[in-house]
């Protein structure tokens, strides 16, 4: 792998694929000082070597994860490390479940089961636990190669980690006070997942539901509350973005009674605002400063 490439293909948009786009084709920026504090709290687990491999690199990954770069002493494949909390190590943690993986297996590190998956050309090891995600990857050297012959390598970088150590971590400091902001941005329940946020969007209760849509673009979607006209009027802004310009940049869109927030309604709906479809935004009254910026 080469530095630029992640253990998975990359945190996937949630149900908002022109969201992710309008963050990632703006001119990039330093990310914000929020989202470094938090990825330096959670650099602080990762180990300087470690069975023969030497911390080359970090970077953030939003405000909940940090990617590091392992390299070999003896010039071997590199070896990217992942270790995310909370939303972001929920969302790894998906991705890799849902990966179409040719083969899976059980890695046993200390009193811990680890996973390990061949997805193409790349072998990937992790542990999701305690709202934790601890994950290794690297390139295979070819399509004949064998990742059960890098097992052991993983194993020992693991082991020398010392996984026990995230065992009922929770963050503070700048990470809490990102988790804390989230919570008391605005009154209702602070959902963890898509299912929790549909059934309060269904009953238009006042919820919020983070998600992270790419690389340090991490959202926030909320229930404002009942639409004048009828349905249920939700809000969505960026927490995080590498164009420091669209963050806290509220869209307000309404929804049916009859509709709800599922993946066709939520693109469609999204899209058309975004992209201002007269009809879309005349039948979803989608207004907000976030449309002002969309290309």
């Amino acid at each position: 792998m080469t530095r630029d490439s992640r253990i998975v293909p990359g945190r996937w948009a949630l149900w908002a694929p022109s969201i992710a786009v309008l963050a990632l084709s703006l001119p990039p920026a330093a990310p914000d000082a929020a989202a470094q504090a938090a990825g330096q709290e959670l650099a602080e687990f990762l180990p300087e070597e470690a069975a023969g491999f030497t911390l080359t690199s970090t970077s953030p990954q939003g405000p909940d994860a940090v990617q590091a770069v392992y390299q070999p002493a003896d010039g071997g494949e590199e070896l990217n490390v992942i270790l995310a909390y909370g939303e972001g190590a929920a969302n790894f943690h998906q991705q890799l479940a849902s990966a179409p993986a040719a083969e899976s297996r059980e890695l046993t590190v200390g009193d811990m089961t680890f996973t390990g998956l061949e997805v193409g050309t790349d072998h990937i090891v992790f542990k999701y636990f305690d709202d934790i995600l601890l994950g290794a990857g690297y390139e295979l050297s070819g399509p004949d190669a064998d990742g059960a012959e890098m097992d052991p390598v993983v194993v020992a970088f693991m082991e020398d980690f010392g996984p026990d150590q995230l065992t009922g971590w929770t963050p503070s400091g700048a990470a809490a006070g990102l988790e804390e902001e989230a919570a008391g941005a605005g009154a209702g329940e602070l959902c963890q997942n898509p299912a929790c946020f549909q059934q309060l969007v269904d009953s238009c209760e006042a919820a919020q539901f983070q998600a992270s849509l790419a690389p340090s673009v991490t959202a926030r979607y909320a229930v404002e509350g009942p639409a004048d006209a009828g349905g249920c009027t939700l809000s969505f802004q960026f927490e995080a973005n590498p164009n420091p310009e669209l963050v806290e940049q509220p869209m307000y869109f309404t929804l049916g009674p009859d509709e709800g927030f599922t993946e066709e309604v939520i693109q469609r709906v999204m899209e058309g605002c975004l992209d201002g479809d007269e009809a879309v935004v005349e039948a979803h009254d989608c207004q907000g400063p976030l449309l002002d910026l969309a290309p």
